[in-house]
């Protein structure tokens, strides 16, 4: 991870000189783009990597699994797909009113609380809320938007 930052331009590898394919899936899994790992046909043969090396079939394996970890990283753009969006829209919140205000009510904090759905004001803006101007009068528990505040704000 460490070069992948260090050195973005470039991919970043990893020599394998390990029994068995957890070295190279972590690999993978840390970022490498390459993975070197001696290959062998018979593995009872004399030879000097030999005895580490992988005999096709594990080899294929590994490759199968580097793939699926690669795979189930992801990457870093994060892509929001319109069946989440809806789902998203469910799950946040939205400042809405803790009690019935009238028209022109200054706001409080004591005022303003955060619930689903997130269709209005974000939370985040109750502070910027307070001391701003109702438009017209608001029932409880109602989500606040724009349109009910005189003044703009800055969402």
């Amino acid at each position: 991870i460490g070069l992948r930052k260090e050195f973005p331009a470039y991919p970043i590898g990893f020599s394998d000189h390990t029994e068995g394919d957890a070295a190279a899936i972590a690999a993978v899994a840390l970022g490498a783009a390459l993975i070197e790992k001696h290959l062998t046909l018979d593995h009872t043969k004399v030879g000097m990597d030999n005895g580490m090396a992988t005999e096709p079939e594990p080899f294929a394996a590994l490759v199968e699994k580097c793939r699926m970890v690669q795979q189930g990283m992801g990457t870093e753009e994060r892509i929001v797909y319109p069946e989440e969006l809806e789902q998203r829209r469910k799950m946040r919140r939205s400042v809405v009113t803790a009690c019935d205000l009238p028209a022109g009510h200054v706001l409080t904090r004591a005022d303003l609380c955060a619930k689903r759905p997130g269709t209005g004001i974000p939370p985040d803006r109750i502070g910027a809320l307070v001391g701003m101007t109702l438009r017209h009068a608001v029932a409880g528990d109602t989500v606040l938007e724009q349109g009910d505040i005189l003044e703009d704000i800055t969402l």
